[in-house]
This record gives structure tokens, sequence and C-alpha cells, in this order.
């Protein structure tokens, strides 16, 4: 029996052996630049998060555990005030900032859990964008895609040990590079404020610890690329949540994606112009309430912009038809106009609903566009983030922030017989282009995409397939 207990006490013996040595984190200061993302080293999911990286960090590079102080000091810093937020200029994006010294942890040391044997600080940053032209030995691949590619923020993490006898024996700094994902992954309005959601900040951590504690990474810069955390509201986020999402893939002027277990092919085709010119004989072809709208406008280049799209699987041709004219001198137009994409004319809608989809020579909708719109019943709340993995809200702020919707253009006039709407908060191309589309005033779908829809989700179950085709095809043409 006294044989059997022998193991145990030597087992437990070695482990207190090994608990006797241990890294405590001690200090956690950050600086904001422009934004407010590192705010999120405050919330306690990210404190007990860090908790747990830093202990499995510590167990795998140091051999040792780590533990949040009690007396954990988080504080927020100014730059200019913190001799230790150095510039990205000294970094390396190959060989890290570390200082060549090898530190090995004794962990037979006398120590416990109240009384440390090393001291671990940690600093995070918000650098500028402009910081990364000082890098040393930036490689064109980097710098190509610096330019070209959708910029979140760019962070530091210094991280340094110290003795009990306040020596520092450790010192080493990453850079973060975070890019926006190219393609849509959820529905929102990107949080001017707040880059990233607080989950995928603290993967950012784990991420950028598991360099700076790890002698033998000699990274210096790191690209990751998430989501951009979106700003709660209650047009958008309300409608989306438990909603099934469709991914849509689009490949030059071709639109592909499954709805109701059966693939949709939507295709474009370039945009054409024809001109208008009212002589006797055209003005009697032509409505007379378009006559009278292009009459308002002083006859300054009226044409009909054209875009021919198809809807494949249900072999149906369509026709967008709007009447637009061009400015000779925007500077001095006191109405609101929009640079057409492909031609690059400062474009002005016609009034009125002079502006019709067709299929073939069946007239499906007529409406007009109204440009620059504000919806003061429509707001968007700044103080509070959502996380895009369960949509929950979380509120960032103690003082309200709002923002009022506006929108780049609204659709408004009648298809097949019903009230349609479509409010389009962005022009094609831009970041957040969201359009919400209603008809007899209910809110039936809503798609996001940049330059074409790339996700959309809709709510109106019963819609059949040709119509929600028809009304992706108007609400994402390249007239707008």
């Amino acid at each position: 029996m006294k044989s059997k207990l022998l193991l145990p006490l030597s087992l437990l013996l070695y482990l207190q052996i090994q608990a006797q040595t241990s890294l405590e984190l001690k200090s956690l200061r950050y600086h904001n630049n422009s934004g407010k993302t590192l705010n999120y080293l405050e919330l306690s999911q990210t404190k007990a998060s860090l908790n747990k990286i830093l202990d499995s960090l510590s167990k795998k590079y140091w051999q040792i555990p780590s533990q949040l102080a009690n007396e954990l000091i988080i504080q927020k810093t100014n730059a200019s005030l913190s001799p230790s937020i150095i510039q990205l200029s000294l970094i390396d994006p190959k060989l890290g900032n570390a200082k060549h010294i090898l530190l090995t942890i004794d962990s037979s040391k006398q120590g416990n859990k109240s009384n440390p044997n090393y001291f671990l600080n940690i600093e995070m940053a918000e650098l500028p964008m402009s910081s990364l032209n000082k890098l040393i030995n930036i490689d064109s691949s980097l710098r190509k895609r610096f330019l070209s590619a959708p910029k979140i923020g760019l962070f530091q993490i210094i991280a340094s040990i110290q003795l009990n006898n306040g020596d520092t024996v450790f010192k080493k700094t990453v850079s973060l590079l975070i890019y926006r994902n190219k393609r849509v992954k959820s529905f929102g309005f990107p949080h001017p404020d707040y880059g990233i959601s607080p989950k995928n900040f603290e993967n950012l951590l784990a991420k950028g610890l598991s360099i700076v504690l790890d002698q033998s990474n000699t990274i210096g810069l790191l690209e990751i690329e998430y989501d951009q955390v979106k700003m709660n509201d209650y047009f958008i986020q309300p409608f989306i949540q438990d909603q099934p999402k469709v991914f849509i893939s689009s490949e030059k002027n071709s639109l592909q994606y499954l709805w109701k277990d059966q693939m949709q092919y939507l295709q474009y085709e370039e945009p054409g112009y024809e001109e208008i010119y009212l002589t006797k004989k055209e003005k009697d072809s032509l409505p007379k309430n378009l006559i009278k709208e292009i009459r308002a406008v002083d006859l300054r280049y009226p044409f009909f912009a054209l875009e021919d799209s198809r809807d494949i699987f249900s072999d149906k041709n369509y026709t967008l038809k709007a009447t637009v004219y061009a400015l000779r001198n925007s500077a001095d137009e006191p109405r609101t106009f929009t640079y057409n994409v492909r031609t690059g004319l400062p474009l002005v809608f016609v009034n009125g609903k002079t502006h019709i989809f067709l299929k073939d020579r069946d007239t499906l909708a007529h409406f007009k566009v109204s440009i620059d719109t504000k919806d003061s019943k429509k707001q968007k709340f700044l103080h509070q983030i959502v996380e895009t993995y369960n949509g929950s809200s979380i509120t960032m702020e103690n003082k309200p922030r709002t923002s009022t919707q506006q929108y780049a253009f609204i659709i408004e006039g009648a298809f097949k017989g019903m009230s349609l709407k479509i409010n389009c908060s962005g022009m094609r191309g831009m970041q957040t282009v969201i359009r919400e589309i209603y008809l007899n005033n209910k809110l039936i779908a809503i798609a996001q995409g940049s330059t074409s829809p790339e996700i959309l989700t809709v709510l109106d179950k019963n819609l059949d397939s040709v119509t929600l085709n028809q009304l992706l095809l108007l609400s994402f043409s390249r007239l707008f």
C-alpha cells in the first residue's frame, strides 16, 4: 500500500516545483491613433481571453504558467509620452525588432504565484498607415498590396520581460497590418472608429503574442485579413438576424447564386447610349411627361442611358432605360449629380418617373431617381457594434451616438402593378453598397456588394426566382 502512494506524492512534488516559477502580466498600456479599436482591452471578455492566451503561450515557449496580476494596470496612454512605443521605421519586416538576448527561464527557482519570478509588460499602439512607408527593405509585393488592398488598421505589440529586480531580460516588437476582406461576408455599415470585432481582436492578440513571445520567430510584420466591424442600426440588423444568407459569385458581367435549390445565372451587357432629338417626329413617339421633364432642364444634352441584361436560366431579356443629361460645367450646376462609372461623365437623372425597366417591349417598372436623400427615421448607432459571427450588439460607449442614414440614391415607382422602392446606400464601387428592396411598402430583400451583389437575404419566402432576379438586375445596374 505504501509503494502505491509514492508515485502520486512524487508527481505532486514535481508539479509543485514546476509551478513555483511563473510569468505575470503586470501592466498593459495602449494608445489609439484615430480609432478606438484598442479600447477592447478594457472589456472583461478580452481580459479573460488574454489570460488564457498568455498562459498557453507561456507554457509553450517558456515552459512555465502565466497569470494576470491582481493589480494589473490597463492604461490608455499618449504615444508621445510613452518612450516604449516606437515608430515602425525601426522594424525590419523580416527580422522583427527583438533584442538578441536569449532568455532561459529556470523553473526550479523558488517562488509562487503570489511572488512570481518574471514580469511581463505589454504595450499596444495603433499607428498611422503612413508609417508603412518607412519600413526597412519593404518588398514590391507588400508595397503593391498596401496600395491596392482596402486596409482597416496598423497595430504594434511590444512585449518585455523583467526580473524581480527590474532588469529587462527580453524585449520584442511585432506589427500587425489588417486588410479588409475582399468579399462581403456580413451585412451592415462599417464602423468609422472600431476596426474589427472583439472576437477578431482576441484572435489578433493571439497571433501577435504568439510571435513576440517566441524567441525563434523573426517575423516583424504580420498581414491579416478580417471583416470590418459593423455599427448597429434598427433598419438593417433586425431584419437579417436568423435569416439565411445567399452568397453571390460574380465574374466580369455575370452573376451566379443558388436559390431554392436552383442555380441562377444573370448577365449584364455593356451599357449603351442613345441621343434624344426633340424633332416633331420623335416628339410624337415620346411620352408627354418625358418631354415636359426634358424641357424643364433646358435641353442640356439629354439622352437615354441603356443597359441590357439577361436571366439565362429563365431565358428572359431585359433593358433598363434611364433618361439623363450630361453637365457642361458641373461646378456651376446647382443640382446634385453623379459621375457615371463607365463614361466618367457628370450625369443628372431627369426628374419624374421617366426611367423604365423593360422585358422585351413590355414595361415591368417605371420609376424616378432621387439623389442624396436623408431619412431621419433611420438611425445608425455609433456607440454600439455588432459581432458578425452571431449578430449580437455590444454597447461600447455610455453616451449614445447616432448618425442619420443618407442614401446615395433612391429608386421609387411601380413594378408589375406594385409600389416599388429601392434604397441604395452607396454608389457602385463604394465600400458599402446596400440595397433595401421594398414592394408594396414591405421590405422583401436586402442585398449588399461593391460593384455587384455579393450577399443577399430574402425576407419574402414566397418571392419567385424570376421576380427576384429582375429586382437584383435593377438594383445593381451599372447606370447608377
